[in-house]
């Protein structure tokens, strides 16, 4: 959910090559979820035009869009999201509501309207997945890191797509997405000890020794399992090998990311979500 700055960020890798682009308008990036028997939270920025004009980070705040009307679809109910900044999410605007909660099953449409701009998209959420329970272990040759394991039982689940999503700390609200956080439950047998990895917070670049992979003793985390459709889950695969390889040294990234928005770009998905919570401790949690 840190996309924004990737998306940005990619739009610039084309800024030396103005030769083989023409300078583009900005569109409407949304990202926005909604879970079952939870809130919609959307973030809508715009784009940054392809073109030889040069930004900096102290202009990227006049691409957060404030003032769009944001509204959820359900049924035959139209319900106008309320924008607030939140300092829990990044960037720390959202729009939101508490007259609509997803349901499994049930499909919601996204309507976004920004001066000129019209954006939309339909998602249905999902039913929530099933954690049997957690692995924690310390890592092989360190003291200090812990590497997190979701064990899942999916006999009667290979078809279905998940995503998975950690926060670290209790003061925020926002989830990133784990680094190889995606499973293909086709590709699976039954029983599966699937590696939750820590995701990378905003800024911290791929190469950085600030990140890792890991957690650290007494760490407070919360670790999200959604399950995703096809969309989500060519979505977040991209963002992940995207991300992954802007990290690389001397190699850039031009992957486009796939979006279900019409009229724009970014996401509007339909989770089904399951929440745990724990204390990183000096044991191992029990798994199967």
């Amino acid at each position: 959910m840190h996309k924004w700055l990737l998306l940005l960020f990619l739009s610039m890798l084309f800024s030396c090559t103005q030769d083989e682009f023409h300078e583009e308008s900005s569109i409407l990036a949304v990202e926005g979820w909604i879970e079952h028997d939870k809130y919609p939270v959307v973030m809508v920025t715009k784009t940054l035009p392809v073109g030889s004009k040069t930004y900096n980070t102290h202009h990227l705040e006049d691409y957060l869009v404030k003032w769009a009307k944001v509204s959820v679809i359900h049924n035959r109910d139209t319900v106008v999201l309320t924008g607030k900044y939140d300092k829990g999410y990044f960037p720390p605007y959202i729009y939101t509501t508490s007259r609509i909660k997803g349901k499994s099953g049930e499909t919601y449409k996204l309507l976004v309207e920004y001066e000129d701009l019209f954006a939309w998209a339909i998602t249905t959420v999902q039913d929530p997945p099933e954690i049997d329970s957690f692995k924690v272990d310390r890592c092989v040759g360190s003291d200090s890191l812990y590497q997190i394991k979701a064990c899942m039982d999916l006999t009667h689940h290979r078809t279905d797509y998940y995503q998975f999503f950690v926060r670290v700390g209790a003061q925020k609200k926002q989830f990133l997405a784990c680094f190889l956080g995606y499973l293909d439950g086709s590709t699976t047998d039954s029983l599966v000890e699937f590696p939750v990895y820590r995701g990378r917070e905003v800024g911290v670049h791929n190469g950085s020794t600030d990140y890792t992979p890991y957690f650290s003793l007494n760490d407070s985390v919360a670790v999200k399992c959604c399950t995703v459709d096809r969309m989500g889950y060519d979505y977040w695969k991209t963002f992940v090998e995207s991300e992954y390889l802007s990290g690389a040294a001397m190699l850039g990234t031009t992957i486009n990311l796939p979006s279900n928005i019409i009229g724009g770009t970014g996401y509007w998905f339909g989770y089904g979500s399951t929440t745990s919570y724990f204390i990183i401790k000096d044991f191992s949690l029990g798994g199967f």
